[in-house]
């Protein structure tokens, strides 16, 4: 089985073992902000 798991602060956020995922890191960063979002996307064919 190959597959991932995405955590913050000892909580699951989120686990992946089948059909497709997306993951999208996005750095915003200028002298006033600097920031990072992460979006997670996906698709299952198991149904």
């Amino acid at each position: 089985m190959i597959g991932f798991e995405i955590s913050f602060k000892d909580e699951k956020l989120i686990a992946a073992e089948t059909g497709s995922t997306f993951l999208i890191f996005t750095r915003v960063k200028n002298k006033d902000r600097d920031e990072l979002d992460l979006s997670v996307t996906g698709s299952s064919y198991n149904f």
